[in-house]
């Protein structure tokens, strides 16, 4: 063997190629979310979804301080204690329970006006009963506040003045107004459908003042007043003393 020979020649080391951007990019990918995004993500979720950004504060914040991140949960534990606090009453004292939601209901009933047959702007329902209708007519008389009576009228009323052509068929507003006849009535008025002179005159004209609900005032004055079945006036009838319908 030949110890001169020569050895081959060394091939030269493949140079190093440096990272391609591609590299660079799913190198970005593996290392994830910035700090930045997530903190702007944790900060929306708890203002539009509370709970959830909950978790992703206690998750993803490592560098929120804890006094905040405890601060920002109290809502929570406050919402956990209330509905614990609530358990543990209706479980413990079911009774008290009870009686506080009723003692409640109550209240509110109380509270709450009951419906009467005629609202406060003196209009009356469409049920209005005959008793709540004759208070009316009571207190108008006594008053003498006769337009106070005019939205307890049917649009059109009888009204008869006995011993005067006065008035047939009329509308509510001038029936009011013709009511003025009872200025001169002396109170308190007699409402009483059981006075013996109310029964004469009922008795002795049945078919016209029958079902009417008659007054006599202190110095003789007649009113009657004649009510439809919605529990509106339909007729009105006056005299300027109850003997011209009857002698005593």
């Amino acid at each position: 063997m030949d110890n001169n020979q020569t050895p081959p020649p060394a091939q030269p080391a493949t140079p190093v190629q440096p990272p391609t951007q591609d590299s660079n990019s799913n190198s970005a990918q593996n290392h994830g979310m910035s700090h930045d995004t997530k903190t702007l993500i944790v900060i929306l979720l708890l203002i539009f979804a509370y709970g959830i950004g909950l978790i992703f504060m206690w998750i993803w914040m490592k560098t929120w301080p804890n006094w905040l991140k405890i601060v920002l949960t109290l809502p929570v534990f406050a919402s956990i204690a209330l509905i614990a606090f609530f358990v543990y009453s209706v479980i413990m004292n079911p009774s008290q329970f009870i009686e506080e939601t009723e003692r409640t209901v109550n209240e509110q009933t109380l509270k709450t006006p009951t419906p009467s047959p005629f609202d406060k702007e003196g209009t009356p329902s469409p049920t209005a009963s005959p008793s709540a209708a004759q208070s009316q007519i009571k207190a108008a008389l006594t008053s003498k506040n006769y337009a106070a009576l005019e939205s307890y009228m049917n649009e059109n009323v009888s009204f008869i003045l006995y011993a005067s052509e006065c008035c047939g068929e009329i509308t509510a507003t001038e029936a009011a107004s013709q009511l003025s006849y009872l200025d001169s009535a002396t109170a308190p008025w007699d409402f009483d459908q059981n006075n013996p002179i109310i029964t004469k005159v009922k008795t002795q004209y049945a078919s016209e003042y029958g079902a009417l609900f008659i007054g006599i005032a202190s110095n003789e004055y007649l009113a009657a007043f004649g009510l439809g079945e919605n529990g509106k006036i339909n007729i009105i009838k006056l005299a300027v003393t109850y003997k011209l319908l009857i002698n005593e």
